[in-house]
């Protein structure tokens, strides 16, 4: 749970820490929609709980706030945690998302992995529950491979990248 009641006690960083933990993460930040604005991207360990499903609960809007990606999950980055020796073909973590937005990502500064304006993803299992994209923006020449790393459409089709 994150939050003790009101939307400022939903901070960045402890989103950033409740989706490195892992496990079932919901908001509580009252009953009037409200957003959390990120500096740097919440990142999925592969050696946390190996089950994250993030809840907004339809009334959270996660942003990048024009300058960072939001969510960042690779079996294969060793910065995450390597717990097989395929990292590429590991069944977990999976990560669902769901009943959330996700507005103004950007990834066009990442020197690696830059594709995927909202979440990254490589390996593991990922699943899109009911969450709307806007304002998204990865990198040009990312633009062809993006799908495989959640969208290559414009935003205005529920895609976390434009064009």
């Amino acid at each position: 749970m994150i939050g003790t009641g009101t939307p400022e006690s939903c901070t960045p960083d402890a989103f950033i820490k409740a989706v490195a933990n892992g496990g079932k993460i919901v908001f509580n930040g009252g009953t009037q929609p409200f957003t959390i604005t990120l500096t740097r991207p919440a990142k999925v360990f592969n050696d946390s709980n190996p089950n994250i499903v993030i809840d907004g609960g339809g009334i959270v809007t996660l942003s990048g706030g024009t300058t960072t990606r939001i969510l960042y999950m690779n079996t294969c980055d060793p910065n995450q945690h390597w717990t097989s020796t395929r990292c590429d073909n590991q069944d977990s973590p999976h990560l669902t998302v769901q009943n959330l937005t996700f507005i103004n990502a950007n990834s066009t500064n990442e020197a690696q992995y830059d594709g995927g304006g909202a979440i990254w993803v490589r390996g593991g299992r990922f699943k899109v529950v009911n969450c709307r994209f806007f304002n998204n923006v990865c990198a040009a020449w990312a633009r062809t491979w993006a799908a495989a790393r959640y969208g290559s459409f414009p935003s205005t089709t529920t895609s976390p990248c434009t064009w």
